[in-house]
């Protein structure tokens, strides 16, 4: 495969030289540990805002560790073919690309997505997929872990690469893949067999470790690592001339919601508590910066509902835009139905204000106090429309939330997350817990040789 920067055949690139060069181990002058970070919820130039927390937590880690990222994108044929855009749109990724503000490059290895499978087949080729785009690289150079972010399919296919290749793995839980995707048989049985043959187990939030240990995990095994916040971003500004600047108002509350447009996050709830806040005496405004597949209901809701001259749908813009929207808004609102740590949470605060969101999963973990925010008991338009009046009745406390929130930054986190790969590979021992399983499984191999 050809590198991303041009360089003499057989001869380290460009790259190789810089990392070999500035990355140095944990413990000084020690080699750094070589961490194969897969996942494909990644930013990549045609879903620039897919999965930034990854990203974050990648350029942080590889400070102290040499890091390979495998970030799988969806396979398209051929732009020839009658294919809709948003498959087509995936043919302009490129294979190899460097990393900006890292001295790393991310590999985006092709795999067949079969859309709306919600049984073992996606898995099962993401497998192969990682198989054939790791082992040369193992080879190569070995490496010391396998850092995998999502259960499914990212952490089946980790495990299972894992033992053919003899590398320890540490799977790491972030939401979905354990508040929704065990309902759904094939891949919750997927997910017990990655739970179980897991070198370890993190959860961003306790609720999700719990969970996990519920579906086969070892407790010993486990740890809590929330996320993290980029405060180099995300920082206060000054308000009134960062609204005069997005033609926002400043004699009316502005409300600020984050994330995809889609049921789960709860957004056309929010827009049905904006006449309830009106009534309240709040005549707020509605920014929501996201895209996705609810946003025609979210604006027909708005239309019916007469509060459309106050609702902004900004769609899907750049971290550096989210960062401004945040400090110039009174109050972030989340009322999802499932969050296993929201990382806005944290970027809110850093950015001086409070949030309101629902009390699901992690998300009462970080809100452990007024001065944070208001937990939502439900996610019912009159409780939504309660609790924010609340939250805005109260004296604002940025400085509280500011020095919160830079304690958790995102080197915070690679540095725990070092620490458990670190154990994860001292805990590693010959056969993997995965071949144990599977001995003991009156099917052995089944699930992971057919998905069923």
């Amino acid at each position: 495969m050809t590198a991303w920067v041009s360089d003499p055949p057989g001869r380290p690139t460009r790259l190789e030289q810089r990392r070999m060069e500035t990355v140095a181990g944990p413990r000084g002058l020690a080699p750094a540990m070589r961490v194969a970070f897969v996942t494909s919820v990644f930013p990549n130039p045609v879903q620039p805002v897919l999965g930034t927390f990854a990203e974050d937590r990648v350029r942080a880690l590889s400070r102290t560790a040499d890091v390979e990222v495998i970030a799988p994108v969806a396979w398209c044929p051929g732009l020839a073919l009658p294919l809709p855009e948003r498959w087509r749109r995936f043919a302009g990724v490129p294979a190899r690309r460097p990393m900006a503000g890292a001295l790393l490059e991310i590999r985006h290895p092709r795999r067949l997505v079969v859309p709306k499978w919600r049984g073992g087949l996606n898995a099962q080729i993401y497998c192969e997929v990682l198989r054939r785009e790791l082992t040369p690289l193992h080879r190569e150079t070995p490496f010391d872990v396998i850092d995998a972010h999502f259960l499914w399919p990212d952490g089946y296919a980790a495990v299972h690469v894992g033992q053919r290749l003899g590398i320890p793995v540490c799977v790491t839980a972030h939401g979905s893949d354990l508040t929704l995707l065990p309902d759904y048989p094939r891949i919750r049985r997927q997910i017990e067999i990655t739970l179980r043959g897991a070198d370890h187990v993190v959860g961003v939030s306790q609720a999700l470790v719990d969970l996990a240990v519920g579906l086969g995990a070892r407790p010993d095994r486990t740890s809590v690592i929330p996320n993290g916040v980029d405060t180099r971003r995300f920082r206060p500004a000054h308000r009134a001339a960062l609204r005069d600047a997005l033609d926002l108002p400043r004699d009316r509350p502005v409300l600020l919601g984050v994330g995809t447009l889609d049921r789960n996050k709860g957004f056309e709830r929010l827009v049905r508590a904006m006449p309830l806040l009106r009534g309240m005496g709040v005549p707020a405004e509605l920014v929501l910066v996201g895209e996705g597949p609810r946003r025609r209901a979210i604006e027909d809701r708005a239309r019916r509902l007469e509060v459309h001259d106050r609702l902004r749908i900004l769609g899907s813009v750049p971290q550096d835009d989210v960062a401004r929207w945040m400090a110039a808004a009174d109050a972030l609102v989340l009322p999802s139905a499932r969050e296993g740590w929201p990382t806005v949470l944290y970027e809110a605060w850093a950015c001086g204000i409070p949030v309101a969101a629902s009390a699901v999963f992690g998300i009462p973990e970080a809100i452990r106090g007024p001065e944070f925010g208001e937990l939502l008991a439900d996610r019912e338009p009159p409780t939504i429309a309660a609790g924010i009046a609340r939250l805005l009745a109260r004296p604002r406390q940025p400085a509280t939330l500011i020095a919160h929130a830079r304690r958790r930054t995102w080197d915070v986190v690679a540095d725990e997350m070092l620490d458990v790969l670190l154990r994860c590979r001292c805990h590693h021992r010959g056969t993997s817990r995965v071949a144990r399983f599977h001995e003991s499984d009156p099917t052995p191999g089944r699930d992971l040789e057919t998905g069923t």
